[in-house]
């Protein structure tokens, strides 16, 4: 008797679709240059955020309202690295540091293996992504520098109730973390406005509100054995 497919439900649920979508993207990888304005470096917990809610968590910047001066973080700022080509009226003042496009990949791995582990860190001992002194802190720890800032922190997350053995395994598992790189689409720009990214660092950025939508990815690439094995098991386990 042949094999009876999933049902209908299962195969068309929302979360089942997206999970197509990027599979497709992860095996796509970041071959589609003309397509593609820029490159976005984020973590395995933003896209299954992404799954559940269809779209990008929304940055978040508790010190920073905004709403006073646009060329300040806003709420739902998205950060990229731009593909210089596809910007080629956009004021020089600022296109003199996009990074050439030949080693945009070698930056683009430094971002993702940063927010990879920052995000894996504080998600394993449920502290907040979007909270600045936690990123910067937990980036202190990761990276093995700064010590005397690396024990302040630590002594914040005493407080909270989090003890030096749990500390110690987020490490651990942080450590290991890659990150991810998206490709964004070219009919971004048809939605939103593109704006200057943070002063010198050769990035730009987008407002979008409710967080990118899934369908906006050109396409994925993995730093990590963490990462690769995620996509690979998403895609074994899609009903067929």
């Amino acid at each position: 008797m042949p094999e009876q497919p999933p049902p209908r439900e299962l195969r068309f649920d929302p979360e089942t679709q997206r999970k197509r979508y990027l599979v497709d993207m992860f095996e796509k990888g970041l071959s589609d240059k003309r397509n593609t304005i820029g490159y976005h470096a984020t973590s395995i917990e933003s896209i299954q955020y992404l799954i559940t809610k269809g779209h990008l968590p929304v940055a978040q910047f508790e010190e920073v309202n905004g709403e006073h001066d646009a060329g300040l973080p806003q709420q739902g700022d998205l950060y990229f690295v731009p593909r210089k080509s596809k910007f080629p009226d956009y004021n020089p003042d600022i296109v003199q540091f996009f990074p050439e496009e030949d080693r945009i990949s070698t930056q683009m791995e430094v971002y993702a293996r940063e927010i990879g582990s920052v995000h894996s860190f504080l998600t394993a001992l449920n502290l907040t992504v979007g909270n600045s002194e936690y990123r910067d802190g937990a980036q202190t720890l990761v990276s093995g520098m700064h010590r005397y800032q690396a024990r302040e922190f630590r002594e914040l997350l005493h407080s909270l109730g989090i003890s030096d053995e749990q500390i110690d395994q987020a490490l651990v598992e942080a450590k290991k973390r890659h990150g991810v790189v998206l490709g964004l689409r070219s009919s971004l720009l048809k939605k939103y406005k593109v704006k200057d990214g943070d002063s010198g660092a050769g990035d730009l950025r987008i407002n979008i509100p409710s967080g990118m939508d899934y369908r906006s990815i050109s396409g994925i690439q993995t730093f990590g054995k963490h990462e690769h094995d995620f996509f690979l098991k998403m895609k074994q386990d899609l009903p067929r």
